[in-house]
C-alpha cells in the first residue's frame, strides 16, 4: 500500500507518523484516493509521486532527487518541482541530478558533470544558459 510504504521507514526508525501531513502530501501530488492502492497499482508517475511522499514525510535536513520529474508529465511536474522549490525556501538543501533544463533552471546553483567531472557551477540559470552549458561543456571535453 502506498500508505504502508510512505510510513515505512519512519516505523523502521521507531518514530511517529504525522498522519496530518501524510494526508497533506497524498492530496498535494494527487494520491489522496491512492493512498490505499498497492504500489504495484500505481502508474510510473504515481509511484514516482508517491516516493516523493515517502521522502518528504520525515521533513529531510537535506534531499537528494535523482531525475524526480522522469516520468510526469507537465502538470505534475511544475507540481513537484514547485514543492522542491519550497522546501529549499524553506531550508531544506534540495540535490537534484536531472537532464531537463526546465528543471535545472529552477535551481539556485547548477553543477554541470561531463563524464563524471564537474566542468562549471553556475548560479541562478535560465534554460538556454543551461542548454549552453552543457553544451559547452560537451565541447569543452570533447
Amino acid at each position: 500500500m502506498t500508505e504502508h510504504n510512505a510510513t515505512l521507514p519512519i516505523a523502521l526508525a521507531r518514530g511517529k507518523v504525522d498522519r496530518g501531513r501524510l494526508r497533506d502530501l497524498h492530496g498535494r501530488f494527487g494520491l489522496a484516493d491512492r493512498a490505499k492502492a498497492p504500489a504495484g497499482g500505481l502508474s510510473g508517475g504515481e509511484q514516482q509521486r508517491a516516493a516523493l511522499v515517502r521522502a518528504l514525510l520525515s521533513r529531510p535536513a537535506v534531499l537528494f532527487a535523482d531525475e524526480p520529474t522522469g516520468a510526469l508529465d507537465t502538470r505534475n511536474t511544475a507540481l513537484v518541482l514547485g514543492v522542491l522549490r519550497e522546501m529549499a525556501d524553506a531550508g531544506t538543501t534540495v540535490v537534484m541530478v536531472t537532464h531537463d533544463v526546465d528543471a535545472a533552471a529552477t535551481a539556485d546553483r547548477v553543477a554541470f558533470v561531463r563524464d563524471g567531472l564537474v566542468t562549471r557551477v553556475a548560479g541562478h540559470c535560465t534554460p538556454e544558459q543551461v542548454l549552453a552549458g552543457t553544451r559547452e561543456g560537451a565541447i569543452g571535453r570533447g
